[in-house]
């Protein structure tokens, strides 16, 4: 699970480059934002699947402590790109 949310990561963190590449006309950014909300609603799920299944597999404590804090982390970067998605639409809203 977590080689596919970092996969997640990858993909938002490629979406933000495109739509920072595409920002000086201020045009066409809508469908980068799009793209990184879908992608970060993804990870939500994915990170939910993952936390869910470590109490599934009967690991010790330790075992899912570490993992739960690896699974939260990832989760946060994608949050974080969303968030950098949001700043990149008020800058778009403002120069509109």
């Amino acid at each position: 699970m977590s080689v596919k949310q970092a996969a997640l990561v990858v993909q938002a963190c490629e979406t933000l480059h495109q739509a920072l590449s595409n920002l000086r006309g201020f045009k066409d950014l809508d469908r980068f934002i799009v793209e990184v909300h879908r992608i970060e609603n993804e990870g939500d799920k994915l990170s939910r699947s993952a936390i869910a299944g470590l109490f599934d597999d009967g690991n010790k404590t330790i075992e899912v402590l570490k993992w739960k804090d690896v699974y939260s982390l990832l989760e946060d970067t994608i949050d974080k790109c969303e968030d950098v998605a949001d700043l990149i639409e008020r800058i778009v809203v403002k120069h509109a």
